[in-house]
């Protein structure tokens, strides 16, 4: 078989043109799933730490004297690395009323290869009025 007509018999040749398709249009498509996958996870964690938040609130207008140290932690926040987790209360006084800022604070790494986004840092803050 002549060089020339291999080559010409191979550029005709639509063997393999559905898995290269594939190959193109899945990569594209996996990366947009898993990069989804992250949006969706980023949500959850934001959920669980708002409703933590609202416990922690809660337990804070019960007893206003309560410190972080002395207050039960919510079972909704299990699922973070406690190394990483930053839950602070912070006395601050604002147009003379007293209150707590609560802040609660977690870097979450991204999933998704490819995208230029190390960290999305989620925090919560709620200000809890202390009873004169």
């Amino acid at each position: 078989m002549k060089p020339v007509r291999f080559i010409r018999g191979f550029l005709r040749g639509e063997d393999g043109v559905a898995a290269l398709d594939f190959a193109i249009v899945g990569s594209v498509y996996m990366l947009m799933l898993v990069a989804l996958l992250d949006v969706a996870r980023g949500f959850y964690l934001h959920n669980k730490l708002e409703f933590a938040a609202d416990k922690i609130t809660r337990q804070l207008l019960m007893d206003p004297n309560a410190t972080i140290d002395s207050i039960d932690m919510p079972p909704s926040l299990d699922g973070f690395d406690a190394t990483l987790l930053v839950v602070e209360t912070q006395e601050v006084t604002i147009s003379g009323a007293a209150f707590h800022n609560l802040s609660l604070y977690y870097p979450m790494s991204m999933l998704t290869p490819l995208l230029k986004v190390d960290l999305v840092d989620l925090k919560i803050q709620r200000l809890i009025p202390i009873p004169n």
